[in-house]
């Protein structure tokens, strides 16, 4: 593992020095992303508020922040680090949102010349009948605005490049809660599932899959920045999650609220970065598998 100190004096064939910081390398995606760096041979430290992480930093801290990019000179910072909401009322937390961009405002200040930027599906409205382009947001939540705002703050940054990645909500191990694990979990063992009674905008991937997205963003050739949806191919819902899930698995599964499909269009991903490397239907018969071992 790294260290605090560690020096950034490596470069690659390409001629790029420093290391790849992530921030929220102690939380649920950062964590995946500095992993696969790590698996890929890649120079990488990671950044979190408390410890576990190679440097502690509060990113609401502008001097911290400065101080950190000034001694590791990273040549991309992967930002995962967010106010991200524990619960549906959290969505609407202004203070929150307003924490996240300041958190951005704060590495665009300390001079950070390339990001790739962890924003969300929320930037977007109720989903409609056709793809979502990435120039049709419409964001209903203080996190989605929040998330809009940050995209802007980063398009605007002279001397920066940001690519921003629109990612839908993440399930996969080692997490046992949300929507997806929950449906698994019960599917296993046998019990009946709890679905929401009520309509929702609901949409998810892997998070595997989202983090090997923002390694490719990350080790990609420097250019002009972007942003991008990123998910699976075709639409999803609550609805069609609980009809793949019941051909997947074999069972029944007594459930008519009708839910609405989100589908964002993925053209300007497979130009740039690629699709994900995993599929919603590979990524589910594992969760199932998962969701049937018991917790030690």
């Amino acid at each position: 593992m790294e260290s605090e100190g560690s020096s950034s004096s490596s470069v690659r064939s390409d001629g790029i020095s420093g290391p790849v910081l992530v921030t929220g390398a102690g939380g649920y995606l950062g964590g995946r992303v500095i992993g696969q760096l790590r698996a890929k041979g890649v120079e990488s430290l990671g950044l979190a508020r408390g410890g576990g992480s190679d440097i502690a930093c509060d990113l609401l801290d502008a001097g911290s922040v400065r101080n950190v990019v000034d001694r590791t000179v990273p040549r991309v910072v992967v930002h995962c680090a967010a106010a991200v909401p524990r619960n549906a009322g959290g969505y609407d937390d202004a203070e929150a949102g307003a924490d996240s961009v300041r958190m951005v405002r704060n590495l665009v200040d300390a001079g950070v010349a390339n990001i790739v930027f962890a924003s969300s599906m929320t930037v977007y409205g109720p989903g409609e009948m056709e793809p979502l382009r990435e120039d049709r947001v419409d964001p209903r939540s203080a996190y989605g605005r929040a998330k809009l705002e940050a995209e802007a703050l980063l398009a605007s940054a002279a001397g920066c490049s940001a690519v921003a990645l629109r990612l839908p909500g993440l399930f996969g191990p080692p997490r046992r809660n949300g929507l997806v694990y929950a449906l698994c979990e019960a599917i296993r063992k046998g019990r009946t599932p709890t679905l929401p009674a009520q309509p929702l905008m609901w949409s998810a991937m892997h998070v595997d899959d989202a983090a090997s997205t923002m390694v490719r963003a990350a080790l990609r050739q420097p250019g002009p920045g972007f942003v991008t949806n990123v998910g699976y191919a075709g639409p999803l819902s609550v609805s069609l999650l609980v009809q793949r899930l019941r051909e997947i698995a074999g069972v029944q599964i007594e459930y008519d609220v009708p839910h609405p499909s989100f589908e964002m269009d993925l053209g300007t991903l497979q130009s740039t970065l690629g699709l994900p490397q995993g599929d919603l239907g590979s990524r589910l018969s594992e969760m199932l598998e998962y969701a049937a071992v018991d917790v030690v």
